[in-house]
C-alpha cells in the first residue's frame, strides 16, 4: 500500500497543475484564440512552411485534427495552406501578415503574464527551494517518461497499482 502522504503529494500536484494550467491560458485569449490555437500559431512561426503532417507530430494530433484546426485558422486568414509542387498530397503551412502580427503581439503577452503569474505564484518560495523543486519534479517526469514509454495496456500494470 502507498504512504498516505505520497497520495496527497499526488493529488496536490495535480490541483496545482490544474491552477496554473487555467491561469496560463488566460493569456492565450487575448485574440479570440484557443490555447491550442495559439500554440499551432506560433510553431507554424518557427517552421515556417512546415508540412502538414510534420506539424501534426510535433503537436501529437491525429491529422484529422490537424486538418479541422488548420482549416479554422485558414477561416480567419492566419495562415495559408499551399500544396507541395513534387508531392501534391503534401500541404505546406504559412502564416499570412495577419497571422504574424498575432503571433508577435501573443509572444509578447505571454512573456509579460508569464513574468507576472510566476512572480506572484513563486513569490513565496526561495530561490533555494525553487532549485530543490526544479530537482524533484524532472526526476517525476523522468519516471514518467518510461511509463509513456511502455503504453500500459490495463490496470494490472506497473503504472496502476
Amino acid at each position: 500500500m502507498q504512504n498516505k502522504n505520497v497520495i496527497q503529494l499526488y493529488n496536490t500536484l495535480n490541483r496545482l497543475s490544474k491552477q496554473m494550467h487555467r491561469f496560463s491560458h488566460k493569456a492565450d485569449h487575448k485574440h479570440g484564440l484557443f490555447h491550442m490555437q495559439s500554440k499551432l500559431l506560433q510553431l507554424i512561426a518557427k517552421n515556417e512552411g512546415i508540412i502538414q503532417r510534420d506539424l501534426a507530430k510535433k503537436m501529437d494530433m491525429r491529422p484529422s485534427s490537424m486538418t479541422e484546426a488548420l482549416g479554422r485558422l485558414e477561416q480567419l486568414n492566419l495562415i495559408l495552406r499551399k500544396r507541395d509542387e513534387k508531392d501534391q498530397r503534401s500541404m505546406h503551412i504559412y502564416l499570412t501578415d495577419k497571422g504574424r502580427e498575432i503571433v508577435e503581439d501573443t509572444v509578447r503577452s505571454e512573456e509579460e503574464f508569464m513574468k507576472k503569474f510566476t512572480d506572484i505564484v513563486f513569490r513565496e518560495i526561495s530561490e533555494e527551494e525553487i532549485e530543490e523543486m526544479l530537482a524533484i519534479t524532472s526526476k517525476l517526469c523522468k519516471s514518467l517518461d518510461t511509463l509513456d514509454l511502455k503504453e500500459p495496456k490495463d490496470c494490472s500494470e506497473e503504472c496502476c497499482q
